[in-house]
């Protein structure tokens, strides 16, 4: 008898293996945590700012890495995903912690 065939969906993609443990890209450490390449503090800017300074500071990663925004004006709940989804980046995760907001982009143009 072989070994049993695994498949899984992961990032729309089907992966089959032989292997009962599959590492491809993760997103989420143990801790709950969301993997980073980077981290951009905009703590007290307001708008425009947070959205000028990560437009320029997405410009620095490559294709696939991942960016930390973190934030504490308001109106980023709408404008970060707006601006995601003018500029085809891909918005991980969002979470509020207290008065900041964190945003978890990955680079994708």
């Amino acid at each position: 008898m072989g070994t049993p065939l695994i498949a899984i969906l992961f990032n729309e993609r089907l992966i089959i293996s032989r292997y009962y443990i599959l590492i491809a890209q993760p997103c989420i450490t143990d801790g709950g945590l969301m993997n980073k390449d980077d981290t951009l503090d905009a703590k007290g800017l307001m708008c425009p700012m947070p959205i000028v300074k990560l437009a320029k500071k997405i410009k620095e990663l490559q294709v696939g890495q991942v960016l930390e925004l973190i934030v504490d004006d308001p109106g980023a709940k709408e404008d970060v995903p707006a601006w995601c989804s003018r500029t085809g980046n891909e918005l991980l995760e969002m979470k509020q912690e207290g008065n900041a907001y964190h945003f978890f982009i990955k680079k994708s143009a």
